[in-house]
């Protein structure tokens, strides 16, 4: 059982404060072009900046301060290779290391954080150019059951006994995981969503859950460098066995589910009443599942720049303060780019 979540956060009506860069964002700032705001790269740049300044309070106040991979473009920034806690400043830090360039096109930051019941992998995006179908600013999540992590020392039999009696005793314990699982990446995602909608001032901000079941070829290696990036297989042991013990009990969502494979691939859908016994049919067609429904047809069509148009910036060249407001442009259909 892996839980996911999608936040999606388009800038249309968004309002945000621009001040000039201090402390970290100050170093980012030097490693761009410098000059005046007259120069629309220049007002651009800054926006990026300020943007990555309020995603970072974002984070704090919903104490995310643990962080596995930062990227400027294709640099890597920072990359947490022996799990040091409390990271998030030492990346920030880093970003005096980035190279000369003219613009930033994409920053991406892959984060850890646990709670009371769930691990979470948490994938920001913020992009210049945003591809079709796609918001500016996404956050992807990826969470796994804390307590049913595999211990250190622990024996695959002793590992497995555990889980039989915690979970599997009853019908009652599994729809209780279940639901207790699902209700915890809901109140998580719609915890960060508002967040998000407070800072920008933005009540569009969507997001949406679901659960995908992991369909293991025990003879593969899992995708811990890809789809499963900043899990260990302590951490997915369970997810791994999950579908195999969910069919050795007949216990059963009582939902639809997405299934995919070792390496993240889709491997199509069951519906609740594909569920019964014996090996259920797995459908190839639509896979989505999310709880809310899919949000692409909310994302827009169309790619583009949502920092391009010069009227984001009130007080024109004054780079002391300002205040952002994307509105209505055609550059870019998924915010409505940027108008007066």
């Amino acid at each position: 059982m892996l839980l996911e979540g999608k936040i999606r956060v388009p800038l249309e009506g968004a309002e945000i404060k621009v001040h000039k860069p201090t402390g970290f964002f100050a170093k980012l700032e030097n490693a761009l072009s410098g000059g005046s705001l007259e120069r629309k790269e220049v007002r651009e740049n800054l926006m990026i900046i300020t943007f990555i300044q309020e995603i970072n309070r974002i984070l704090r106040k919903n104490n995310i301060t643990n962080i596995v991979k930062m990227t400027v473009d294709d640099q890597v920034i920072y990359e947490d290779l022996e799990g040091v806690d409390n990271d998030l400043e030492a990346a920030l830090d880093n970003l005096s290391h980035l190279e000369k360039r003219e613009e930033v096109d994409e920053v991406e930051m892959i984060l850890e954080h646990e709670d009371e019941s769930l691990k979470y992998i948490i994938a920001i995006s913020l992009d210049r150019y945003h591809s079709p179908g796609k918001t500016p600013l996404e956050i992807g999540l990826k969470a796994v059951p804390k307590a049913l992590s595999k211990i250190e020392n622990e024996s695959d039999d002793s590992f497995k006994a555990r889980v039989e009696q915690e979970i599997f005793a009853s019908k009652e314990k599994f729809n209780q995981l279940q639901t207790k699982m699902e209700s915890a990446i809901d109140e998580f995602a719609e915890s960060l969503a508002e967040s998000l909608r407070e800072r920008f001032k933005q009540p569009e901000v969507k997001k949406d859950t679901r659960v995908r079941y992991i369909k293991s070829n025990r003879d593969l290696e899992p995708a811990y460098a890809g789809y499963y990036y900043g899990f260990t297989p302590m951490d997915m042991f369970f997810t791994m066995m999950w579908w195999d013990m969910m069919m050795d009990h007949s216990y059963y969502p009582d939902h639809d589910v997405s299934v995919i494979d070792d390496m993240g691939e889709s491997q199509g859908m069951v519906s609740e009443e594909g569920f019964s016994e014996g090996e259920p049919e797995i459908d190839s067609g639509d896979e989505s599942v999310w709880s809310e429904g899919e949000m692409a047809e909310s994302a827009g069509e169309d790619s583009g720049s949502w920092l391009s148009d010069t009227s984001f910036f009130d007080g024109g060249s004054d780079s002391d303060s300002g205040s952002s407001s994307c509105s209505s442009c055609s550059s870019c259909s998924s915010c409505g780019g940027c108008g007066d």
